[in-house]
């Protein structure tokens, strides 16, 4: 089970659930918790952060993400913000691509019902947190 957003802007958003596609049993009521943050660079000190909402780009092909700023040992978090494709599918990336000023991404759907994986582009929202000189 996965959380998707959709219809997001700066005054709500509509989230539901996604199951596995060869799911059979029903779904039953969950408790979900989320944090809202503005869009935007901020630096306090040494410490930065930065927030956005991506326009719907992003698909099963991995992407750059570019932070707009530098962030030394950066940490970050992203998730689909769009259902353009309804497909139960996931934000991915690999520690491996994420450097001072971005990270590789791509959209990947569950392979529970078939091996068919496209997936249309949505929106990416991201924090990305680190220090800056």
């Amino acid at each position: 089970m996965a959380t998707r957003l959709t219809a997001t802007s700066e005054t709500g958003f509509t989230v539901y659930l996604t199951e596995q596609e060869a799911g059979t049993a029903a779904s039953l009521a969950e408790t979900v918790y989320v944090i809202a943050l503005e869009q935007g660079l901020s630096v306090d000190g040494t410490v930065g952060a930065g927030c956005w909402v991506t326009a719907p780009l992003y698909n099963d092909q991995l992407q750059f993400i570019d932070f707009g700023s530098s962030f030394t040992t950066p940490l970050f978090y992203g998730a689909i913000q769009s259902g353009n494709d309804q497909e139960p599918a996931q934000l991915r990336w690999s520690p491996v691509s994420l450097t001072d000023n971005s990270v590789k991404v791509k959209v990947e759907e569950e392979k529970s019902l078939d091996t068919e994986i496209v997936h249309g582009n949505e929106s990416i929202g991201w924090i990305v947190i680190g220090s800056q000189q």
